[in-house]
């Protein structure tokens, strides 16, 4: 039944489009190799005669050469479920599972996940989300082509970050508020209880809200309440400077500490398997620029962890990420199955 699912999945399917501002429903044929296709796509869209949809209209396109892909979740660090499309029984999240579309994915408390969306073979990228603790998703459309790939995913609670790309991309994340997206990754997005809050880290990014598109420039967020159109940017605190413990050292105490961000209200200390902070395994807040934790238990399967830290502000606003530090573990730990206490300091 697996390798059925994936040969489905990868289907030759119709492609997704976010209508931006300055897009027409006749350059969007044209973006896709055909001008022709301009009737064909506003049938499909339920579209009159000349009529153009709204900013942040998420068209259908027409069966092109683009390859639908199911999904894959890449790590799990802690609890979450997965519910089939048209809902069923969930089940347990675990590592390589694949999502066809309209698969939901949440994660439990304390809870980290990563998903490959779209992805093409020789790509030296991918499009990566990290869900963060008591996130739920659905993965609505992730396709490739040669040229370019694509995926949408709804955010209904929770946070998620879409990990930087080098471009050719293009991953819009859904929330009541609206749409943010990007072409090169590297944003981030928080639904709260009345309003979505997205920030662009290392890449510039769209927020598609009532109509209206706000274009966020990289080191600043945006806060659009639901039902309302963006409000104005902030410029999101710069990043401090780690230092201890030093690049690649043996974790033999575990004491953080990093140079203080002005205007900073605290810090999210975070602690992930690769150099690039997509597959966390333990993330926390502290309030001084130091963290010394009595007990730190990590993943047994790994003798190298990364960290960063990042800074948040008053308004709730996600600063810059500091650099990544890598650090192992002390001699023996991580070393063999079995040992699941990465370092301690009791």
């Amino acid at each position: 039944m697996l390798i059925l699912s994936l040969l489905t999945g990868l289907a030759t399917a119709a492609e997704v489009h976010v209508f931006r501002s300055g897009d027409s429903i006749e350059s969007v044929a044209t973006q896709i190799g055909d001008p022709t296709l301009a009737p064909t796509i506003r049938e499909l869209n339920g579209l009159q005669t000349g009529e153009q949809p709204p900013v942040g209209t998420v068209l259908t396109l027409p069966d092109t050469d683009a390859i639908s892909q199911p999904g894959q979740v890449l790590t799990v660090s802690g609890t979450g479920s997965l519910t089939p499309p048209g809902g069923g029984a969930p089940q347990p999240l675990v590592e390589g599972a694949f999502l066809i579309v309209g698969t939901t994915v949440c994660t439990g408390p304390d809870s980290y996940a990563a998903v490959r969306l779209a992805s093409v073979s020789d790509c030296s990228d991918e499009d990566d989300i990290t869900m963060l603790p008591e996130t739920c998703l659905v993965l609505d459309s992730a396709t490739a082509r040669p040229d370019r790939r694509s995926s949408v995913v709804s955010v209904t609670s929770g946070s998620v970050r879409i990990g930087a790309t080098d471009g050719g991309t293009a991953v819009a994340v859904r929330t009541p508020a609206g749409i943010t997206t990007g072409e090169s990754g590297g944003f981030r997005v928080a639904v709260e209880e009345t309003s979505t809050r997205s920030e662009a880290v290392t890449g510039d990014v769209a927020v598609l809200a009532q109509g209206t598109e706000t274009e966020v420039a990289r080191g600043f967020g945006v806060r659009p309440p639901d039902g309302a159109v963006p409000g104005d940017l902030v410029k999101l605190l710069p990043p401090g400077t780690p230092i201890l413990p030093d690049a690649g050292a043996r974790l033999l105490v575990p004491d953080f500490a990093w140079t203080p961000v002005p205007r900073a209200l605290g810090y999210r200390v975070e602690l992930a398997e690769g150099p690039d902070m997509v597959s966390l395994v333990r993330r926390t807040e502290v309030g001084p620029p130091k963290w010394s934790p009595t007990q730190l238990f990590l993943p047994y399967d790994v003798t190298t962890l990364h960290w960063h830290i990042i800074p948040f502000d008053r308004l709730g606003f996600e600063g810059i990420p500091s650099e990544v530090r890598p650090v192992r573990f002390p001699r023996g730990v991580g070393d063999a199955p079995g040992v699941k206490e990465g370092a301690g300091g009791e």
